[in-house]
């Protein structure tokens, strides 16, 4: 008979460690590559209807109220003023006009003036023309 032999220990792993063995679910994505899970896509596609049916129930509630607090600004706003203009402020821009119309017949005046005194001294240098005899 051979004589029994006591079994060794196992070395400590030395260099990299193995990756852990994925769950049966996770299928890994080729030599080398991440794990994928294949239930991935249809969670994520489940949070984005979520959070766009979230949105559109606050916009489809928040723009009525968004719209009657504005009317609601607007009215308070216009409400207690009075839109017609003050007499004193009438009268005030009724001199201004008649001040602006007697200003630009004044300027029309001075324009004319000077228009005519170009006119007389254009006259004055022109040289004198020969007579049609004196020509040749």
């Amino acid at each position: 008979m051979t004589p029994q032999v006591a079994p060794t220990p196992p070395l400590p792993p030395t260099g990299p460690t193995p990756p852990s063995v994925p769950s049966p679910d996770v299928i890994i994505g080729g030599p080398g590559g991440p794990p994928f899970d294949p239930n991935f896509m249809a969670q994520r596609a489940e949070e984005i209807a979520v959070t766009f049916f979230i949105a559109l129930a606050f916009v489809i509630v928040g723009l009525p109220i968004a719209r009657a607090f504005a009317r609601r600004m607007d009215r308070n706003t216009t409400r207690g003023k009075d839109n017609a203009v003050p007499a004193d402020l009438t009268e005030r821009l009724t001199r201004i006009e008649q001040a602006v119309e007697s200003i630009t017949v004044e300027v029309e005046r001075v324009a004319e003036g000077q228009r005519f005194t170009t006119r007389l001294l254009s006259e004055q240098n022109a040289p004198a023309a020969l007579p049609a005899k004196e020509r040749m």
